[in-house]
């Protein structure tokens, strides 16, 4: 019953952001404790990722700073383990590109996650996935189709510069940086090449095809 009470929570938060995103800003101290506490059920740290999408689609929250605090305080800093959870995170991502511009290097860490996430289910091995009937990898692949399906919407966001080429960082004198210098002469954080999206669109165009949420 107490995980049912906090899943009615989360979704009473959801629905009050999407309703009126800046009055539900009020409700961020309930979200941090959903996304934080380790024994919310998934659908409700789902529910607490969809009301700060819902704020940051409203320009009620920021979304790096928000981010940030699902990335570290969340616990959530790469694709979460739940499918459910996992979706909303991946879906969150998209975000970022209204703010791109503005945090160049965040919004190409936002794009490579949103990219790693394009194959989620497909490249995990799971529990008996050795069966001649691939029934385990077929329920997996299933479960994660919102999450795919997401992190392409998510990568639609984005400047095709950012989710291609990366960020450029021209600073001669950071030595640090010096180690990421490319063939090209410029220093680079590598991030997804045209020809990965390429494949991956043509492996699995799930955009067009049937969402089946986890």
């Amino acid at each position: 019953r107490v995980a049912d009470v906090v899943v009615g929570a989360a979704s009473a938060c959801a629905f009050a952001a999407a309703a009126d995103p800046s009055a539900a800003t009020e409700l961020v101290v309930a979200l941090k404790t959903f996304l934080t506490s380790p024994t919310a059920p998934p659908a409700a740290k789902a529910l607490s990722l969809e009301a700060i999408a819902s704020m940051c689609d409203g320009d009620a929250l920021e979304f790096y700073a928000a981010f940030k605090v699902v990335a570290t305080r969340g616990a959530m800093p790469s694709l979460p383990s739940d499918p459910i959870v996992a979706s909303r995170w991946t879906a969150l991502l998209g975000r970022g590109a209204t703010d791109a511009a503005a945090f160049p290097a965040a919004a190409a860490s936002c794009a490579d996650a949103a990219f790693g996430a394009l194959t989620a289910g497909l490249d995990q091995p799971g529990p008996g996935d050795d069966d001649d009937d691939g029934e385990n990898k077929e329920k997996r692949a299933r479960a994660w189709v919102a999450t795919r399906t997401a992190a392409y919407a998510a990568l639609g966001a984005y400047d095709p510069v950012v989710v291609v080429e990366g960020v450029f960082d021209d600073d001669d004198d950071d030595d640090e940086k010096e180690k990421e210098k490319e063939t090209d002469g410029r220093r680079r954080r590598r991030r997804v090449s045209s020809a990965a999206i390429a494949e991956a669109m043509l492996d699995e165009p799930t955009p067009f095809g049937d969402v089946v949420d986890a």
